[in-house]
């Protein structure tokens, strides 16, 4: 016995809320309001606040967001030169901290005379 089913008609297709999408695309609501106001993101808008998404809006976003991580384009940077900086604290050389008390007792000292 064959099916009998009437052959698939696209324009038939399970229509998907902005709750559902939001789900889908792991979004905020506000976000996929958002992405469909910018005309990133396409819908069947039934009312002024009613709208609805076809699976192929969804699958056209998402393709259109996928990066081709197999082929990553070629970037054609110069030899990096690094620019010369100043050390940190001047010229001076580094003390220890043997020295910088020896130098606070000596100070000291020249008060207490």
């Amino acid at each position: 016995m064959q099916s009998t089913d009437p052959p698939f008609d696209p324009a038939f297709e399970r229509l998907y809320t902005v709750m559902e999408v939001a789900k889908i695309l792991g979004l905020k609501l506000k976000y996929v309001h958002h992405l469909v106001r910018t005309n990133k993101l396409s819908c069947v808008q039934e009312t002024t606040k009613v709208r609805t998404f076809r699976g192929i809006h969804i699958q056209e976003f998402v393709q259109a967001r996928t990066r081709n991580l197999l082929r990553p384009k070629a970037i054609d940077k110069g030899p990096s030169k690094a620019l010369p900086s100043p050390r940190k604290g001047g010229d001076k050389p580094k003390s220890s901290g043997d020295l910088v008390r020896a130098q606070l007792r000596k100070e000291m000292r020249s008060w207490q005379s």
